[in-house]
């Protein structure tokens, strides 16, 4: 039984462990030799769910992230079977985590949107003022994916952001009722802030 509160010292933070099956129930470990250990942080979330899919179109299997915490990390395979985290070198930010420490309190405005997040997994829409949930998608290093989930009248929107800057950038967003639109926005403070 694994021990959570940190006392176990083999499985704290961010690890993801590479084990081969050699067959008659014969397994190695090797992480080392597959995985960059250096970017998973000691003390951070632990990654709920992984996902081996392939990320980056080349047929290989990558590793990512699909959890509440770090949807988006990803881990790409260089077809040997040794991962490197994709890690940005723009201004997207890399997961959720990241993305909810950027916007709480903060309101994503544009023509068609006012959406102010009140905590890492919560929204309002000034539209509707009810609580709503979303999730953030790293998609490359200037852009990000957005689902907006409007609970209470069943509405679903994808939104594209582009970053132009950490709080300016286009998005382009497509609704489960059909409608859709392309236009600028801009971070800023939400309303009472």
């Amino acid at each position: 039984m694994l021990d959570r509160t940190g006392s176990d010292p083999f499985y704290v933070g961010h690890y993801i462990q590479i084990v081969a099956n050699h067959g008659l129930r014969r397994f190695s470990d090797e992480t080392a030799r597959r995985i960059d250990t250096s970017s998973f942080r000691a003390r951070a979330r632990w990654h709920e769910w992984i996902r081996l899919e392939d990320v980056d179109g080349d047929g290989d299997r990558d590793i990512r992230v699909d959890d509440i915490h770090h949807w988006g990390r990803t881990w790409v395979n260089d077809g040997l079977g040794r991962f490197a985290e994709l890690v940005p070198a723009g201004l997207a930010p890399i997961d959720h985590e990241e993305f909810a420490a950027r916007v709480v309190e903060k309101q994503v405005h544009s023509s068609s949107f006012a959406v102010s997040f009140v905590d890492p997994w919560h929204f309002v829409s000034t539209r509707e003022g009810i609580r709503n949930t979303y999730r953030y998608t790293f998609t490359g290093t200037d852009t990000g994916s957005l689902d907006l989930y409007f609970n209470d009248i069943g509405l679903h929107c994808t939104v594209l952001l582009s970053f132009d800057s950490e709080t300016t950038g286009t998005l382009t967003y497509t609704c489960s009722d059909g409608d859709t639109g392309e236009e600028s926005w801009r971070l800023e403070d939400a309303p009472g802030n």
